[in-house]
């Protein structure tokens, strides 16, 4: 089968199945690094079929660049590099460059991810397309409340009326297209797969160290000042361990670094901000467990990643498709309360059988629910389905 993939994806992320990919040719370029896009093209090529992606870079892109691997091409067209600028234009320029590559483009099924730009150029140039959504653009405006997600919410009601097909990924966020965007047709559920770099299950090392991991975003939705005021209970009964904060605006002297400072509250933590996804592993192997304090979450990588490795996870029972995502492996609790926070904290570090438990259960919900295979297979069946009804 020859399969088109549509969305935000970076060559840095694929750069061991292309050929002719040199980043310091594209230095200039800025990448959207659309890690489920990279993770289900590696996946279905490893499962012998042809890929190629359409995408988009900022920077000056005179003619399409083209990269080539075996049975893979990856197309990277210009996007407008100003994200106000973009937005009120609703993506039109990058749409434009977007369709134009897609109409001269021959798969037997287009498969866009995210429910905008990438889903609107696709389904405006072919018929044989399935969208996947990623996320609920109604819920996104409702937490963020300003006019770039309005019109971001804007581009997905044309996407939602235009398409025929379309998948998310998690019964979560199944719920909220119907009851948000009032989605009626079917919706087939196909989960995110574990990326390659943290595709291992088995016996998780043994040498961890006393840090407690949250890889987050200073982002209200993502909850994080709640961690760090519950981190403070924590160190009046424990003061060897440390909570190390990763992701963008949580690096020293970035906004969250700052707010801890000014309450009181910056103690035994490590700001690393944002880091490379090497790093980004090692610290997911030594970390004693991941705390993911987040309100909402469609299908989080970071708690499929840490599954893969069996650490155990602490996290909301009611931010989404976390419950879902997890199953009996993570430590549920009330995520908006500092308390419940600290306590559970407290509990799993103090227990060794607890963590057993927990990184037991993740390793074995990775292996039942997440393998390549096993979803690979699930994508494939509903891309049938739809290049046999899209023949009828």
């Amino acid at each position: 089968m020859k399969i088109c993939l549509v969305g935000p994806c970076s060559p840095v992320d694929l750069n061991d199945l292309l050929t002719d990919f040199d980043m310091t040719k594209y230095s200039e370029l800025k990448f959207y690094r659309g890690i489920p896009v990279s993770t289900l093209a590696a996946a279905l090529l490893k499962a012998g079929h042809e890929v190629e992606i359409i995408s988009t870079a900022t920077g000056s892109i005179a003619d399409p660049i083209i990269l080539r691997g075996k049975r893979f091409k990856f197309t990277i067209v210009e996007g407008n590099s100003s994200p106000r600028n973009r937005a009120l234009s609703l993506f039109r320029s990058d749409r434009k460059n977007l369709s134009k590559v897609i109409r001269a483009t021959e798969a037997d099924i287009f498969h866009a991810h995210w429910t905008y730009e990438f889903a609107l150029a696709t389904l405006q140039t072919k018929k044989n397309v399935i969208v996947t959504a990623h996320d609920a653009p109604v819920k996104i405006l409702f937490h963020y409340l300003d006019a770039y997600r309005l019109l971001r919410l804007v581009l997905a009601i044309v996407v939602r009326i235009k398409c025929k097909y379309l998948t998310v990924v998690s019964p979560y966020l199944a719920q909220n297209w119907r009851k948000q965007m009032l989605w009626f047709n079917n919706i087939e559920i196909l989960p995110n797969l574990i990326p390659n770099d943290f595709l291992k299950t088995g016996v998780p090392v043994n040498e961890k160290e006393k840090f407690v991991l949250c890889v987050s975003d200073s982002s209200n939705l993502k909850n994080v000042k709640t961690l760090i005021t519950a981190w403070h209970k924590v160190n009046l009964e424990i003061t060897d361990y440390r909570l190390v904060l990763v992701g963008f605006g949580l690096g020293k002297d970035e906004y969250m670094n700052k707010w801890a400072d000014l309450n009181g509250l910056n103690y035994n933590i490590e700001w690393k901000g944002y880091i490379n996804r090497a790093e980004l592993h090692l610290l997911f192997e030594r970390a004693m467990l991941l705390c993911h304090p987040s309100l909402e979450e469609s299908h989080c990588l970071v708690l499929l990643e840490a599954s893969s490795l069996g650490l155990p996870i602490i996290a909301g029972n009611n931010s989404g498709a976390v419950a879902w995502t997890l199953k009996s492996g993570g430590y549920l609790i009330d995520a908006k309360s500092p308390s419940a926070i600290s306590s559970a904290i407290l509990r799993v570090i103090r227990s060794p059988d607890l963590r057993n438990i927990l990184s037991q259960n993740a390793l074995e919900n990775v292996r039942t629910n997440y393998s390549h295979p096993k979803l690979i297979q699930l994508y494939l069946n509903v891309y049938q389905k739809v290049i046999n009804q899209t023949a009828d």
